[in-house]
């Protein structure tokens, strides 16, 4: 049920749950994944409106469930 990308907010969308990071390299950009450890800047707030439905809002729409796995997922950073 994991996605490879999320939307945030009606500003940041199709944002990846990790980054690639060569080795021995920084992270490209302070913020272009979600995968956590650092603070976010203000504009990432996450708009809850986009996941569930809060005074009419349409969320975004869920996938179905299966057995496959998102394939950032077989490529987990080791932090």
């Amino acid at each position: 049920m994991i996605r490879p990308s999320y939307d945030v907010n009606e500003i940041v969308q199709d944002v990846p749950i990790f980054a690639e990071r060569p080795a021995g390299q920084p992270l490209p950009g302070a913020c272009e994944h979600l995968g956590g450890f650092r603070p976010l800047p203000s504009e990432w707030t996450i708009d809850w409106g986009f996941y569930v439905s809060i005074d009419g809002s349409q969320p975004q729409l869920r996938r179905r469930i299966n057995t496959k796995l998102a394939e950032p997922l077989f490529k987990l950073p080791k932090s």
